[in-house]
């Protein structure tokens, strides 16, 4: 089973990091150009 994780600007690289070493899909707003200031409202 995969593991897919989309990582704000604001997750230290250190997790990023160690996600990756794990075999976890890491997608940072950084590496998808999506990234801002503020978080977004979650409903």
């Amino acid at each position: 089973m995969t593991i897919a994780l989309y990582m704000d600007v604001h997750v230290h690289r250190a997790i990023t990091i160690d996600s990756r070493l794990r075999d976890v899909y890491v997608l940072t707003a950084q590496e998808d150009a999506h990234f801002s200031n503020f978080a977004p409202v979650q409903v």
